[in-house]
């Protein structure tokens, strides 16, 4: 306590105690551990020793049993032998742990400054938040080291004793200074190929991260983490023999790095024959006829050596044989021969590049896989649509995503995507803003006022079930990416309106008017009997005769008198609720007829209805289900049939698609008919344009027309003027 007097009040002052200052034996321990030589614990290692991980919601110590596959990539990155280690997998294998153990060893065994580089500042932030924080405060050895200043412990640094831990995102700044003994890139594919602008390129993540190294010559390392997302760019590209692990090349990213290292896969030995093979998705057999889930159920993996089938139960036991020496990764040589790690023979160098089929992976059930591809295959495009036009109908839009697939892990694709329609509740509307750019309802928009971006939850938000922690965030996805399908109908409007809206109230009153006829109909049926007492007060309870026999006399005292009660009549039902549909119809741009009442309804009169209806229906099928979605789809085709199509034994991409409407039934055909023929002879209209608006195919037609002829070479019997007029 600081006490200070003032002689000339005589009264006392005090103050609260300064803080202490640091001593100097605080500040030699806190530099003390930058002197300690490394230890020589692997990242494993260090990893069962220091770290707690989160399992079920319960911190328990780090188990390289849980992703055997996953102890070398992490333990290389401390060689010498290599400057670069590229692991390229799919989403929930195990990457982010191995990025955690990775820049927490150097925390524990070999202080030196490391560097984290994430995709933007928003995943950042989530990453830092939700993963990293948590990790350090439930691993007790890691936070004691933690520094306890105001500045050693944010969103964009830690500070250990004796190291520091920057955690930024690719932007010039970043990677073009500081030096670095280890330097981690994660979900690289999602990083621009090149930082910079268009007029001051610095250059790609991976070379900039391996200039920020140099200083600590071979003890230096950058791991790169990511899922494959770029597409193929030589379409002649064929499997070379004596590269068996390569991939096709692509423009860049992690596949590109891979190409480029030792090209390391993962093998099994099978429990049977003991031969080593690859688990991959291909080798999965199912019985194809059976609904996805069921047909996911049953999915073994075969043994291309011997063919023993693989329950999926089997598939941890197999992972931590590798444990054990049976199994593991196999590297390339330079003739093609699979080598394990440090074999004489293995391929020269500087990066040691990882490749995980998601069939081996820990958290992937091959009952999901299956299940996702069947559903997938089977949901061709008309299914699509289906989807597609029920969730616009529904909550007035839906989300359409363009999902990039790599053919070398997805064998049963012809291009290299797939899409996905979501829901739009997968919109993460907290999100306020980007960057400069303005958030609303999940809808990110440019200076211009266009959509830029989508930010979107990967997990619908109902999905309480399936939801963890770290899980349940949203992800940046760019607009190109997305087909936002829907209908509007005023200028500006951002998101799509429930084609019940307008009637809404309608449907609510009726379905109350159901239910208050339902009661009356219950009462009504409800048949009681009154019995007037007699002359003597007396009144007949009515226990002798509960049951009334057909044809039965029963007599009464003199003056008692009995009266049926009257239920409430039912009138009037039909035609209220013909009318409440009637309106419904209408809203909706409909006739009441489509729903199936045809009471009083004769040809001329269902036919203008039909006309009028169609009118809607047509603008809704160019404008929402043409002219958003299919020509969205298209577009994403034929840019991945130009890359991807000539790998994948397909002719050359057609310059354009065409998209027709399904057929529309006939009302009289004949007469129909007849009007077509008529008006494409006198020239009001293309035999081509008048199959299109029957929802034909004009090519279609033209080749089974010459098929029949070249078939059945008989005359033809059609009629001279329809061919004059070019019939139908």
């Amino acid at each position: 306590m600081v006490v200070i007097r003032d002689a000339r009040i005589g009264a006392l002052r005090s103050f609260a105690p300064l803080p202490g200052l640091t001593t100097p034996e605080e500040i030699l321990a806190d530099a003390l551990p930058m002197l300690d030589p490394p230890s020589r614990l692997s990242v494993t290692e260090a990893a069962e020793r220091y770290i707690n991980v989160q399992v079920q919601g319960a911190w328990q110590g780090f188990d390289r049993s849980v992703t055997p596959y996953m102890v070398e990539p992490s333990d290389v990155t401390q060689s010498r032998l290599f400057k670069v280690v590229a692991f390229m997998g799919p989403s929930q294998s195990g990457k982010t742990m191995m990025l955690q153990t990775v820049s927490l060893h150097a925390v524990t065994c070999d202080q030196n400054p490391t560097l984290i580089v994430h995709m933007s500042r928003p995943e950042r932030d989530k990453w830092v938040e939700e993963k990293l924080n948590q990790l350090i405060c439930n691993s007790p050895e890691v936070y004691s080291r933690l520094g306890r200043g105001r500045d050693d412990d944010t969103f964009s640094r830690k500070r250990f004793r004796g190291m520091r831990l920057l955690i930024g995102y690719p932007t010039p700044q970043v990677l073009s200074g500081g030096t670095y003994k280890t330097v981690l890139l994660t979900d690289l594919d999602h990083m621009p190929l090149v930082l910079g602008g268009k007029d001051n390129p610095e250059g790609a993540p991976v070379r900039m991260a391996v200039q920020r190294i140099k200083s600590y010559l071979s003890r230096g390392c950058v791991l790169a983490e990511s899922s494959p997302a770029y597409p193929v760019t030589d379409p002649g590209w064929q499997p070379d023999p004596a590269a068996p692990h390569a991939l096709p090349p692509v423009k860049g990213g992690i596949a590109r790095l891979y190409n480029d290292g030792t090209r390391a896969r993962l093998y099994w030995e099978c429990p049977d024959c003991g031969g080593e093979f690859e688990p991959r998705f291909d080798r999965l057999r199912y019985d194809d006829s059976l609904d996805p889930g069921t047909a996911g159920a049953g999915a073994e993996m075969e043994c291309p050596h011997c063919g023993t089938l693989i329950a999926h139960r089997h598939k941890m036991e197999l992972n931590r044989a590798i444990l054990k020496g049976r199994g593991g990764w196999r590297h390339e040589g330079p003739e093609g021969q699979l080598l394990a790690l440090g074999d004489a023979g293995m391929k020269r160098t500087d990066i040691a590049s990882y490749a995980l089929n998601g069939a081996a992976a820990t958290f992937a059930s091959w009952r999901n896989l299956v299940a996702q591809y069947e559903t997938a295959r089977r949901h061709a495009l008309p299914g699509l649509q289906w989807q597609v036009m029920n969730a616009v109908f529904s909550d007035g839009e839906v989300l359409v995503r363009r999902r990039a697939r790599n053919l070398a892990f997805e064998p049963g694709l012809l291009l290299p995507f797939q899409i996905q329609v979501m829901e739009a509740d997968h919109l993460d509307t907290t999100i306020t803003s980007h960057g400069r750019n303005e958030v609303i309802e999940g809808i990110e928009y440019g200076p211009t006022g266009r959509a830029e971006a989508y930010h979107v939850f990967e997990q619908h938000p109902g999905a309480t079930h399936r939801i963890t922690a770290g899980r349940f965030r949203s992800t940046r996805v760019p607009a190109r990416q997305i087909l936002h399908v829907r209908r509007t109908e005023r200028p500006g409007q951002m998101r799509g309106i429930p084609w019940l809206a307008p009637v809404m109230m309608t449907v609510g009153e009726l379905s109350d008017y159901q239910e208050a006829q339902i009661l009356k109909q219950r009462i009504a049926s409800l048949l009681a009997f009154f019995v007037e007492a007699s002359a003597d007060g007396e009144v007949y309870a009515g226990a002798e005769i509960e049951r009334l026999e057909p044809g039965a006399v029963i007599g009464l005292k003199e003056g008692q008198k009995v009266t049926p009660s009257e239920p409430p009549p039912l009138d009037g039902y039909a035609e209220f609720m013909r009318e409440g549909v009637r309106a419904i119809a209408t809203g909706l741009g409909l006739t009441y007829e489509s729903f199936g009442d045809l009471t009083g309804v004769n040809f001329s009169s269902g036919r203008m209805g039909r006309i009028e209806m169609d009118r809607f229906i047509q603008v809704w099928q160019q404008q929402i289900m043409i002219g958003q979605f299919c020509r969205g789809v298209g577009r994403w085709t034929l840019e991945a049939w130009q890359v991807a199509g000539a790998s994948a034994g397909l002719p050359p991409a057609p310059r354009a698609l065409e998209w027709t409407a399904p057929r529309r039934p006939m009302i009289d055909p004949g007469k129909e008919i007849d009007a077509a023929v008529k008006e494409i002879g006198a020239g009001l209209n293309s035999r081509q344009r008048k199959q299109r608006e029957m929802g034909l195919d004009p090519d279609v037609i033209a080749r089974e027309r010459a098929e029949d002829a070249a078939r059945d070479p008989a005359p033809d019997t059609t009629k001279e003027e329809d061919i004059a007029h070019g019939g139908v």
